[in-house]
């Protein structure tokens, strides 16, 4: 495994397009989930990298490190899931890391894609295709802020706020017993990637929307205002 190089075998976004519309079709469950350098350094802490290399700004991504339990749902939720979505920039942290992880773990990928599908899909017009006419839930902070912009392609039959990792269990608990959907569009960091594989299993397509949402919302605001704007209304203790 020292010498692969996931990047060779990339999906298209026509192709996770059709995986996920072949799912709908035939009521079979999917998940899509997408790692970036907040969920490899979920992974790798305190094993690969020091508690030093992990920024305070993880905890906007949805989880309190350290973390052994996040560590092991995380790799778990990757083996799991139907497609992943894969960093390709070359900064240590994506990339370099996701591989040093792949070995360490001997986690064997059959479905990948750049871990900016979620983009693609979105600014390419392949989310409005998917979410045409079915019923959707969507997760994440700033659900029911998205909803009247998903309401103009799809029913949304139900939003949930996904604040961090302690609730993921919680809240699946809950989905289950919950309004009948289609499709859930998750976009709650971190926690995203363990949540999405658990409701595939109730025969739901389940896609890692990320910061999609954040840009239907606040199209003004970047990531970085984003982040910085949380972190000082959520700080430690206060």
């Amino acid at each position: 495994m020292k010498n692969y190089d996931y990047q060779k075998k990339m999906l298209s976004t026509e192709q996770v397009f059709q995986m996920i519309k072949e799912a709908i079709r035939v009521g079979k469950g999917l998940s899509l989930i997408r790692i970036g350098d907040g969920e490899t350094r979920a992974i790798a802490h305190n094993d690969l990298i020091t508690m030093s290399e992990v920024p305070d700004w993880i905890r906007y991504s949805g989880v309190l490190l350290p973390d052994q339990a996040i560590k092991k749902e995380l790799i778990a939720s990757i083996r799991q899931a139907d497609i992943v979505g894969l960093p390709l920039e070359n900064y240590y942290y994506f990339k370099p890391l996701m591989l040093e992880i792949i070995n360490k773990y001997q986690i064997s990928l059959e479905q990948i894609c750049p871990n900016r599908i979620n983009y693609y899909l979105f600014n390419q017009g392949y989310l409005r295709k998917i979410i045409a006419g079915h019923k959707v839930i969507i997760i994440g902070r700033k659900a029911a802020l998205s909803s009247p912009y998903f309401s103009q392609f799809a029913t949304v039959v139900a939003t949930y706020n996904l604040p961090n990792s302690f609730f993921v269990n919680q809240l699946f608990q809950q989905i289950k017993e919950e309004p009948a959907f289609d499709i859930a569009l998750v976009a709650a960091g971190i926690p995203a990637v363990i949540l999405c594989p658990m409701l595939a299993t109730l025969k739901k397509v389940a896609i890692d929307l990320g910061h999609v949402i954040d840009g239907i919302v606040e199209p003004e605001k970047d990531l970085f205002k984003l982040m910085g704007e949380w972190l000082e209304n959520n700080k430690p203790g206060g």
